[in-house]
Parts: C-alpha cells; sequence; structure tokens
C-alpha cells in the first residue's frame, strides 16, 4: 500500500463543553510527491458515537505536492448519549486509487460524563428559594450586561497573518508582545477591551501605531487594523488557516512575463502553500511553498512535472502591508563549468487578489539578489589578458539600476585586486570594473582603480586603466548606476557618502581603447545584455592568495 498522506491532529483529546461540544483540527499532508485529490472522513472507534462527528468544508479536496490541507471535525455529543470514553479519527483516501493510497489518523480522545444526580426531595424548598435567588441575580446581571458590556478575552497565543502574538489579560487590560515570523526580537503590545473589542499601541509610546481588533462570538479569530488601515488578523488555533483578505489566503492572479496565470494560497501561521496554474494547453501546476518573514513571501517555486526540475527560490513582498497586491522576484541560479562562476537571474513579477489590480510597476522594489559570501583567489599570474584569474560571480541585469556592494580584502602586493563591474552577458571578455587594487609599484599604496578590457584586438589587448585614486583601508562599498547608456562608477568608505570616480557619468555605448593614438571610441559596449561580476585576482608567488568578503550585493531598480 503506498505511503501517499500524513495525518497529524492538533491535540489528542477534544474537551467537550457543558452542552457536549467540541471541535478538533487534522492537518492533511500530500507526501506522494505528486497531485493528488483526497477524501477525508471520519472514523468513530464505538458505532454508537458514528453520528456524533461532522466536517467543516469540503470533505473532497486538491493536494499540490507536498502541500497541506486543514479539517476541522465538529463533535456534538446528544443528551442521551451514555457516559464514559470514546474516540475517533481521521482517514484520507485517494479519490483515483481509494484501495492503494490511503492513510489513517492518530486516536483522538473524548469523554462523555454522566449526568448529574437530582437533588434529595427534602430539599425541594430550598431549591425553589435557590431558583429565585438565581432569577433575582440573572435580572441583576442582565441589567449590569446592558449597562456596559462585559470585556471579552484577549488571553492567549494567536496566529496573525504576519506575527505570533501572546496576550496576558486582567479585567479589562491587556499586555503581551508579537514576534514577526522569521525574528526572534518581541514588540510590545498595550491595549484595553471594551465589549468584544481591543485596541491601543503596538510597540514603544512614539511609534504611534495604533490597533483595533474585535473579537468574533466564538473567540476564536479577530480581524481589525493596526497603523495606517494595515490589516490584522488572527486565529486562536496554529493549524487553522488565516482568512483572505488580510493574509496571503486566497485566489490570486500572478504575473509572470507578463502573462496572468490563476494562483490559489493558503497561510496557516507563517507558513504559506499553494499552486500556480500555468494555464493552457496542459494547465502544468507549480506548488507554492514559503515562510513568511513580516510582510514578505520567502520560498520555492517548483514544477510539478518531477523531481528532475529543480525549484526556484522566490520572494514576493506585500505591497503598502496590506495584502492586496505584492511585488516579487525568482531567482534561477546557473553554474558554470568551464569557470569557477555562480550567475543568478533575477525575474521580476508581482500579483493582485481577485477584484484588486496589479500594482505598478509590476516588480520588486527592494530587489536584493545576493546576501555574503567569499571568494578566494589563488596565487597565479596576475590578470590574464581576458578575465581576472580568481572566482567570479555574476547578475544579470537590465534597464536602469543601482547596485551595490562592500568588499573587504588585503590588497598589499603588486597584482592583488577586489573589483566590482559590468561586462557584456555574451562576451566576458569586455569589461568595464571599479576595483581596489595594489599597482602603484613606486610608492608602494592601494588605490581605487577604475579600468576596461575591450578584447577588440584579441585576447592579448591590454587592461586600461581610465583613472585611479588613492584608498587606504581593506574595506571599500562599490556602486554602480545606469541610466540608458550612461554609468556612474562611485566607492565610498561608509557606504553612505559616495564619490564617483572621474567626478562625472561615463557614456559606455562605446568603450575606448588607449593603443588608439587619438584615443577614438573603437567598440560597442551596450550594444548586447549585460551582467553585473564581483571578482578577486591574486598574484603570482607565495602569499599571492586574495581571500575577499563580499556582502550586502543589492541590486534595485527604480
Amino acid at each position: 500500500m503506498a505511503r501517499a498522506f500524513e495525518i497529524a491532529a492538533a491535540s489528542d483529546t477534544v474537551r467537550l463543553d457543558s452542552r457536549g461540544r467540541g471541535d478538533a483540527a487534522f492537518t492533511v499532508t500530500n507526501v506522494s510527491g505528486r497531485t493528488l485529490r483526497g477524501r477525508v472522513k471520519a472514523v468513530s472507534t464505538d458505532p454508537s458515537s458514528a453520528g456524533w462527528i461532522s466536517l467543516s468544508g469540503d470533505a473532497e479536496r486538491d493536494f499540490p505536492a507536498g502541500g497541506a490541507q486543514v479539517f476541522t471535525a465538529n463533535i456534538a455529543v446528544p443528551d442521551a448519549a451514555r457516559p464514559g470514553p470514546y474516540a475517533f479519527r481521521l482517514d484520507v483516501v485517494s479519490v483515483d486509487n481509494p484501495d492503494e493510497e490511503t492513510a489513517q489518523g492518530p486516536p483522538v480522545k473524548l469523554t462523555v460524563a454522566p449526568p448529574a444526580p437530582p437533588p434529595p426531595k427534602s430539599f425541594v424548598m430550598w431549591i425553589v428559594l435557590a431558583t429565585l435567588l438565581v432569577l433575582v441575580l440573572a435580572a441583576a446581571a442582565i441589567w449590569l450586561v446592558r449597562r456596559k458590556p462585559a470585556p471579552a478575552t484577549f488571553a492567549g497565543t494567536w496566529s496573525t497573518n504576519f506575527a505570533s502574538l501572546e496576550l496576558r489579560q486582567g479585567s479589562d487590560k491587556v499586555t503581551g508582545e508579537y514576534r514577526l515570523y522569521g525574528s526572534p526580537d518581541p514588540v510590545h503590545v498595550e491595549g484595553v477591551v471594551a465589549g468584544p473589542v481591543l485596541s491601543g499601541l503596538l510597540g514603544d509610546p512614539g511609534a504611534n501605531n495604533k490597533f483595533k481588533v474585535t473579537l468574533d462570538p466564538a473567540a476564536r479569530t479577530f480581524n481589525g487594523t493596526w497603523g495606517a488601515d494595515q490589516p490584522w488578523c488572527g486565529v486562536s488555533t496554529a493549524l487553522s488557516s488565516l482568512p483572505e483578505g488580510c493574509s496571503f489566503t486566497g485566489e490570486w492572479t500572478f504575473m509572470f512575463e507578463q502573462k496572468p496565470l490563476a494562483a490559489a494560497l493558503t497561510q496557516v501561521a507563517g507558513k504559506v502553500a499553494g499552486t500556480i496554474d500555468m494555464g493552457a494547453p496542459d494547465h502544468r501546476k507549480v506548488a507554492v511553498n514559503g515562510d513568511v518573514k513580516g510582510w514578505v513571501l520567502e520560498g520555492e517555486l517548483k514544477d510539478l512535472l518531477g523531481p528532475a526540475v529543480p525549484p526556484m527560490p522566490m520572494r514576493w513582498t506585500a505591497v503598502g502591508r496590506k495584502y492586496q497586491q505584492f511585488h516579487g522576484v525568482q531567482y534561477e541560479l546557473t553554474l558554470s563549468s568551464s569557470q569557477p562562476e555562480l550567475g543568478v537571474n533575477f525575474r521580476d513579477t508581482c500579483g493582485f487578489r481577485q477584484g484588486a489590480t496589479a500594482p505598478a510597476p509590476c516588480r520588486d522594489p527592494a530587489g536584493i539578489v545576493l546576501g555574503d559570501f567569499t571568494l578566494d583567489a589563488p596565487a597565479l599570474p596576475s590578470q590574464p589578458a581576458e578575465r581576472d584569474n580568481g572566482p567570479v560571480r555574476t547578475v544579470k541585469v537590465d534597464g536602469d539600476f543601482r547596485a551595490t556592494v562592500a568588499a573587504t580584502a588585503a590588497t598589499a602586493a603588486e597584482g592583488q585586486m577586489v573589483g566590482f563591474g559590468i561586462r557584456r552577458a555574451d562576451d566576458a571578455a569586455v569589461w568595464v570594473r571599479i576595483g581596489k587594487s595594489f599597482i602603484d609599484l613606486s610608492e608602494r599604496r592601494s588605490q581605487v582603480v577604475l579600468d576596461q578590457h575591450t578584447n577588440q584586438f584579441g585576447d592579448q589587448a591590454p587592461v586600461d586603466i581610465l583613472i585611479a585614486e588613492l584608498y587606504a583601508g581593506d574595506t571599500v562599498n562599490f556602486m554602480i548606476e545606469r541610466h540608458g547608456d550612461r554609468f556612474t562608477f562611485s566607492f565610498s568608505r561608509d557606504g553612505t557618502s559616495w564619490t564617483p570616480l572621474l567626478g562625472r557619468d561615463l557614456d559606455f555605448t562605446v568603450v575606448r581603447s588607449r593603443t588608439n593614438s587619438d584615443d577614438s571610441t573603437t567598440r560597442a559596449f551596450a550594444a548586447g545584455p549585460i551582467e553585473l561580476f564581483v571578482t578577486a585576482a591574486g598574484h603570482a608567488g607565495p602569499g599571492g592568495e586574495v581571500k575577499a568578503a563580499f556582502s550586502n550585493l543589492a541590486v534595485i531598480k527604480p
């Protein structure tokens, strides 16, 4: 029998209220590696309790590969039920192959309490008097309730659209803290309850982040706003999905390369799962799985055709934190076999909820491509004509952009270098680069250098140094900006105050060569696609290797 599903219960015990009512949550996960349609049913171990249990929502649902669905079983024990322990479980079968692809959930226990014994006859008069007293007290309570609603109870643990929430309550005063998903740092919460409404402040009083939420009658969900009308909702059951409109849960239109696609997502606490329908002709499905980090969803997209198709990392950011639109970016990672290079192509995407409009522009506003990494340049002959001798990392870009990176490396001998540049994506030997080098042999000092290579006279064309300025220190920040066909190369000590080399921007629709006596423009640079690159180079001999640490590599598209 094939293992296709896994079933987990939120608790192994259901506590019934005074009316014999209760519920239990189950999470069913598809572990088959492919898309399945499953049907669940509640199974009682005692046939006499079979009619007590019903399921909320559809019992038959679609499960993407690795996807999960949450089911809620509702228990209603009749008054004439026999007291004692009972148990039930949740079973699931594949609709297409019910005999082979099945799973049984863990047992969940419940206890039916015996009815209270009747009072002795000798106390009938006392019962009458007690009943009259209860009626009087009830009337007084009703009068008090009408005067001022009793405060609802918000105390407990909540899963919200952007954070986990812990609240403590004393009468109508509430305190607690929330933690953004993906962050360990707590943020203070303080408020006052009036009836079913909790209002107060998030964070320090100076932040002025007001909030106001309303508890539902069953005390299981709340809904409201915080800050400048940003939505805030929460559920008291960790395995329950968050509602549409205030989270990533819902039906979305996903724009991919200007093509609208249908996407269905479900957010449970800080996890989001779902699928994207790639449309005609075969309606291939792509699974979405990610972690919520504040108002950002980071994860991967995986084609459900099979494990041979590698997953694609992605990041989607809710626009204005309102969960009606998102900006997105997908990354495609490539590795060159001929050179120690790692390339990253990133595609801008976006999405919008049904009834909303696409955000403009449809691109990721942050654009962070790579985090921190290290390149090790071996001790090889310095600067071969066509490219540096050390490893290279590249990022393909198009259109206008601003790119920054911090580089730390000791360049204390001739030929050692750490750099950040642009090059032709179809000809890696044509490049322009800003770097920190130790090249002034007469005065033994480090400099920031803007240089280029054109390859127009073959692989032995010299590297052309355009400008050099003195720079002392191991760490330097580089920035490259593009506006049309004009590029600006700048450097900074602190990443805030920037100095452009040459004091101006350069027109690199052509690349110059100092081998021409008239310094004429000879080679088109921007005629094809370009890519950013970071690199390091060592020199020949002992101690010639360079360890270059890069951090905060970011590409921002205006």
